[in-house]
C-alpha cells in the first residue's frame, strides 16, 4: 500500500452560483473517466431548500474541473428542513443515484433513492431502507451491487433529524446492496461502528470511499478539524 499524496484540483463553478437561486454550496461529487457529477444545494431563510444535479468535465491537461450544465429538474427530498436536502451520489453502471440526507421513518414513509442517467435524465426511483440519522455520503457500487453509506448523528440535531429513538452520538458505516429493483440492508456485512466505546467528542464525517477490500477512507467537514482517516474492516 502506497502513501497518499493529496493535491488541490482547481474547480471552476462557472455559472452554477448564478444559475441557482439561493445557491448554498456543493454537497457531493463522483467521477467517471473525464466526467464528474456534483450535487448543488440551494435554500435560505426566505427560499425553499432543494438540490440540483450538475455535470462537469475534468480537464486533465489543466488538472481541473469545469462544469457544463444543470439538470432540468430540481431534486426535492421529503425534507424541507434547512440544509437537509440531497446529500450523496453513487455511480451505478451508467446511472447516477441520489440519496437524501434524511431518510428516517419520522421524515418519510417512503424512503427512496433517485436514479439519473449520465446525461442527467430522470430514470425513476428505487425503494431503500429507512435509515435514521444523517446519511452524509456513500461509496461507489461494486460488481456485486454493494455499497455503503456514512450515517452520523449529533444529539443537538434531534429536533431537525427527528430520530425514532433517542440516542447519543452516532458515527457508523452501513452496508447496503441492490437486490433487483430495490435497495436492502446487506446482512452479510456488519455495520461498522466508528465510535466503539469512545466517550470523547464526535467527528462530523462527511466523505467516505472504499479503500480496496480492506477498509474505508473518511474525511471530516472541518469539525473538529480537517481530518483524513483510514478505518479497517474487521477481520
Amino acid at each position: 500500500m502506497h502513501p497518499l499524496r493529496p493535491r488541490r484540483i482547481p474547480t471552476a463553478t462557472g455559472e452554477i452560483p448564478h444559475a441557482i437561486r439561493a445557491y448554498d454550496g456543493l454537497e457531493a461529487i463522483v467521477i467517471r473517466g473525464d466526467r464528474c457529477f456534483v450535487l448543488a444545494e440551494f435554500g435560505s431563510a426566505t427560499a425553499a431548500w432543494g438540490a440540483r444535479l450538475v455535470a462537469g468535465s475534468i480537464e486533465r491537461t489543466r488538472s481541473g474541473i469545469r462544469f457544463e450544465h444543470i439538470a432540468s429538474a430540481e431534486i426535492r427530498g421529503p425534507s424541507t428542513r434547512a440544509n437537509f436536502t440531497a446529500e450523496s451520489l453513487v455511480l451505478a453502471g451508467n446511472e447516477c443515484w441520489v440519496i437524501d440526507e434524511l431518510n428516517g421513518r419520522r421524515i418519510t414513509d417512503r424512503p427512496v433513492l433517485r436514479r439519473y442517467s449520465l446525461d442527467l435524465e430522470f430514470l425513476g426511483e428505487l425503494p431503500m431502507p429507512a435509515l435514521e440519522y444523517r446519511v452524509t455520503d456513500a461509496t461507489g457500487l461494486d460488481a456485486d451491487g454493494r455499497f455503503s453509506v456514512l450515517d452520523v448523528f449529533w444529539p443537538a440535531d434531534a429536533g431537525l433529524v427527528m430520530p425514532e429513538v433517542e440516542s447519543g452520538p452516532v458515527e457508523r458505516i452501513i452496508p447496503l446492496r441492490q437486490v433487483g429493483d430495490r435497495i436492502e440492508l446487506d446482512l452479510s456485512r456488519p455495520v461498522l461502528d466508528l465510535r466503539g466505546s469512545r466517550v470523547d467528542a464526535m467527528h462530523n464525517w462527511e466523505g467516505v470511499v472504499r479503500w480496496g477490500e480492506v477498509g474505508f477512507l473518511l474525511v471530516t467537514d472541518e469539525y473538529p478539524q480537517d481530518l483524513l482517516a483510514y478505518v479497517a474492516l474487521p477481520e
